[in-house]
């Protein structure tokens, strides 16, 4: 199979069905929380499965495809390192975002400790604040790794080997486009992160990822294996979303840490992170 046929085929696959089960789940189930936990584990591991089949269909045994995918690839201390090493970049990105939010007079705990009044009410709101860091590192690497998995084997494994040839700027810009795309039919169909800017929230989105997807392949690539980004994208999963509930925007959804200032941020991330490798890259 052709390079293109191979990433045509990919594509079709994982979109289709992420779109078919976005498509369900508008349609058929009621929203809550275990249905939406369901729907993230199926959604999530389409692309596993769209880069499981496509080389199943070139001709790779199941073993071989793992280790394509990066999935059983690279040194085990590494990797570990690694793998505990990378969620906190998202930690460290989040009090960047702290950071230009309140320089900006957006910041306030408020909305966040407005639900943790509500959620546990004879806790201390600030003690609670101040054990989420640990708890989501925890979440990070375990259960959100299980669930980032199986994207991660096809956007930072799949993909990234199909596209090996291509200059790593290159690479992560086609990487990211894909991955953010592939969260249209959420986004519009279900309103996932976008309840109301829904067709400026794709684009915001794939934005984003193209963002987020320059550190995940500088992880990957100093691992060699998948289960860091895995780990990264757990720790992204765990901690990002708070963003929504520390800046108080005019307009939240398009400036918040899923839209502008939360794309600013993993830019600066980005950047400084490539520099950082730039610099060290010259000096030795």
């Amino acid at each position: 199979m052709s390079l293109l046929g191979s990433l045509m085929l990919y594509i079709v696959i994982a979109f289709g069905l992420s779109s078919l089960i976005d498509l369900v789940f508008a349609t058929v189930f009621t929203s809550s929380s275990v249905m939406y936990v369901i729907w993230g584990l199926l959604r999530m591991y389409t692309p596993a499965i769209a880069s499981l089949v496509t080389l199943r269909l070139e001709g790779y045994s199941f073993k071989e495809a793992l280790s394509f995918t990066g999935v059983t690839t690279g040194e085990s201390s590494k990797i570990v390192k690694w793998f505990l090493i990378a969620p906190l970049v998202p930690f460290s990105a989040l009090a960047l975002y702290v950071v230009m939010s309140f320089a900006l007079g957006a910041y306030t705990l408020d909305p966040l400790i407005d639900i943790l009044k509500q959620q546990a009410p004879s806790l201390d709101p600030m003690t609670y604040v101040l054990m989420l860091p640990p708890y989501s590192y925890i979440a990070a690497v375990t259960v959100n790794t299980l669930f980032a998995l199986g994207e991660e084997i096809g956007w930072r494994g799949f993909l990234a080997k199909k596209l090996e040839n291509l200059d790593f700027v290159k690479k992560c810009l086609t990487i990211g486009f894909l991955w953010g795309l592939w969260h249209a039919s959420a986004i519009l169909l279900l309103g996932h992160n976008y309840r109301i800017h829904r067709v400026e929230g794709v684009l915001l989105f794939t934005v984003l990822t193209i963002t987020l997807t320059f550190p995940m392949m500088m992880i990957r690539n100093i691992a060699g294996n998948v289960f860091p980004a895995a780990s990264f994208h757990g720790g992204i999963n765990a901690i990002w979303g708070f963003t929504l509930l520390i800046s108080a925007f005019p307009d939240n959804e398009l400036y918040d840490g899923l839209g502008v200032l939360g794309i600013i941020t993993w830019t600066i991330v980005a950047l400084l992170l490539m520099l950082i490798k730039y610099k060290k890259f010259v000096n030795c």
